[in-house]
């Protein structure tokens, strides 16, 4: 991880300025996300191998511009985008493969650590000749939807729909409806509070 001062970054006016001129990532390498919020804010990070752990905002910050080992990811595998997780109780961790199977548990069965490979939260097939791998997280609390985007479609889970897809930590999950198997991302939507007044 990488970090950068928000409040220094160029207004939205301009046409931005490259992050090489404040961090120095190795050559080739990629970034996966962009995470923003208060230090005790809790993110959920995760390898497409399938493992992954929660971890505080503030466990993050590195001082130098050479960043902070922070998740082991095995070779092969990439890194996925990193997941807010909400303050609501009883939040649930959805997790989909790229050939469409989903499965959602308690984000409080994966353990909170400051680094590490974390611990297994998708059952994916043993052996590199399935090519399964873990696609998307995201963390859905009580009153959210979940958007699965397939392409440029998305579709919107209710937080009771997500039901048949509930199961235990590192299980494989059920399969998504036809159509949408082939999912980019998950992302979880707030739903509009009506207005007061």
């Amino acid at each position: 991880t990488y970090c950068v001062q928000a409040h220094t970054l160029p207004s939205a006016r301009g046409q931005g300025e490259p992050l090489s001129g404040r961090i120095d990532p190795p050559d080739g390498a990629t970034f996966a996300g962009v995470m923003i919020g208060e230090p005790s804010d809790r993110w959920v990070l995760a390898s497409e191998a399938g493992y992954g752990f929660v971890v505080k905002l503030d466990e993050l910050y590195s001082r130098n511009r050479a960043g902070k080992a922070v998740l082991n990811v095995p070779e092969g595998s990439g890194v996925l985008i990193p997941a807010p997780v909400p303050e609501a109780a009883g939040a649930l961790l959805c997790a989909v493969s790229n050939e469409g199977k989903m499965l959602a548990f308690p984000v409080g069965e994966l353990p909170e650590l400051a680094k590490g490979k974390g611990n297994k939260i998708f059952g994916l097939p043993a052996g590199k000749g399935s090519g399964e791998i873990l696609a998307a997280v995201a963390v859905v609390a009580p009153g959210q939807n979940l958007l699965v985007w397939s392409g440029d479609r998305k579709m919107t889970l209710k937080f009771a729909e997500l039901k048949e897809y509930r199961g235990e930590r590192a299980q494989r999950g059920a399969v998504l409806p036809r159509g949408w198997r082939k999912v980019e991302r998950l992302e979880a939507e707030a739903l509009a509070t009506p207005a007061q007044g």
